[in-house]
């Protein structure tokens, strides 16, 4: 608006923005939608009633998943291919608004000393045709080079933007220069022209608008090209900000799976109260990955990492703790992740399972214990029993089971019976 536009092309820019907006929304609410959905159930017991019928908590993963498979085609479509689209339409709109505002910002009878930034140049019309914006009795003088400044003078002119070449210069007729260099202000050379064209540099008229297309503004096509160009011209250093930008565009969408897998691992746990908990869970998820995206795409972009693993570290880190979630979930009764009394019980757990994968001693070289039957060791082969001892040990067994209520010192003699 500042810049001279209408509403109908502030309507339009705006929707140019949309696709950048909904590429980052449409994963925020699919996480927010599982965490309602899933807490909501789990709230209402309706989960435990699930495992007390006998289905598994993992059979809801089928709905999650295909809907995150749904969720990321679309995020993809958004972000990969109107993306680049869009950002390029945005891209014209303010161009245009720039030489809009550019060929306005020139009164007549007026000295104009922004018309480029820094004031190299100042501008002086007398007049302005309302019908095609020709300027009359141009006067121009140009310092942009120190030592050879210039004082222009033509009966007419306009300023002429060529947008697809991106270049700005003045078509200027029945005029004349004159240029001078400070060393010999005594000596002037004059120029005379029918029709002349003075060009500027694109950095000086636009400096904030770059002639080529960003990163952001290419398709995954076009940034591979990109890239083998730069690679082809010695430039490999130049091409990580665009490597960055291909795994984005599948990274992203590929965060649908992930919100997927961690928002039902979060979910079914909680026992609180489905609406909060589920609004406070994905504002954090959403925070960390995209603070994780953010870290890693700036690594990426200054070569601290390399592309692969800067852009997909948000999404192995997220699923692997979504992965966790599930499995604790299957395991235990019921895992709330927010729950510190959790943790607490796990770590026994841990510690005794640690202690366990110690060496273990053979059941075989074990010495054998006071009231125990005592089996010879298997290197010794079968001939160290006699078939005897394995029929009395078979009579004896069923002899206990058909007289539970025998002494003691007859199941004593007939374990000794036994021995081998």
């Amino acid at each position: 608006v500042s810049r001279g536009a209408d509403l109908a092309t502030v309507v339009r820019a705006f929707s140019y923005l949309l696709p950048s907006i909904f590429s980052v929304t449409i994963p925020m609410a699919f996480l927010l939608g599982v965490l309602l959905a899933f807490g909501r159930m789990a709230s209402d017991s309706e989960i435990v009633a699930l495992r007390a019928s006998g289905v598994s908590p993992l059979r809801l993963l089928r709905p999650v998943v295909s809907l995150s498979v749904l969720t990321a085609l679309l995020t993809f479509y958004v972000y990969a291919v109107l993306g680049p689209a869009a950002n390029q339409a945005y891209r014209e709109i303010i161009f245009a608004l720039i030489v809009s505002r550019a060929r306005n910002d020139v009164t007549p009878r007026v000295f104009n000393d922004d018309l480029i930034p820094g004031g190299t140049m100042v501008l002086y019309v007398s007049d302005i045709a309302a019908e095609t914006g020709q300027w009359k009795d141009v006067f121009i003088h140009d310092t942009r080079n120190p030592q050879q400044p210039k004082v222009i003078l033509a009966r007419g002119g306009q300023l002429t933007i060529d947008k697809a070449n991106r270049r700005v210069g003045l078509d200027l007729e029945h005029g004349v220069s004159y240029s001078f260099q400070p060393s010999t202000p005594g000596e002037v050379a004059a120029d005379n022209f029918e029709t002349g064209y003075f060009p500027f540099a694109y950095e000086e008229f636009f400096p904030k608008l770059p002639l080529a297309k960003g990163d952001r503004e290419l398709t995954m096509a076009e940034l591979s090209q990109r890239v083998r160009e730069l690679r082809a011209q010695g430039r490999a250093k130049d091409t990580p900000r665009y490597e960055v930008e291909w795994h984005k565009k599948l990274a992203i969408p590929t965060a649908c799976l992930v919100f997927g897998l961690l928002g039902l691992g979060l979910s079914l746990g909680s026992k609180k109260e489905a609406r909060s908990a589920a609004f406070g869970l994905s504002i954090a998820v959403i925070f960390i990955y995209y603070v994780f995206i953010r870290l890693g795409e700036q690594a990426g972009d200054t070569g601290l990492m390399a592309p692969l693993p800067a852009v997909w570290a948000a999404n192995v880190v997220l699923g692997a703790a979504g992965v966790i979630l599930l499995f604790l979930n299957h395991r235990e009764a019921a895992f709330d992740p927010l729950d510190p009394r959790h943790y607490s019980a796990l770590l026994p757990r841990i510690r005794t399972r640690a202690s366990s994968r110690g060496p273990a001693v053979s059941s075989a070289r074990r010495p054998p214990t006071s009231g125990s039957t005592r089996w010879s060791s298997p290197r010794s082969g079968p001939s160290s029993c006699s078939s005897a001892s394995w029929t009395s040990s078979t009579t004896c067994s069923r002899t206990r089971s058909r007289a539970p209520s025998s002494s003691t010192t007859t199941r004593s003699s007939a374990r000794r019976s036994c021995t081998c």
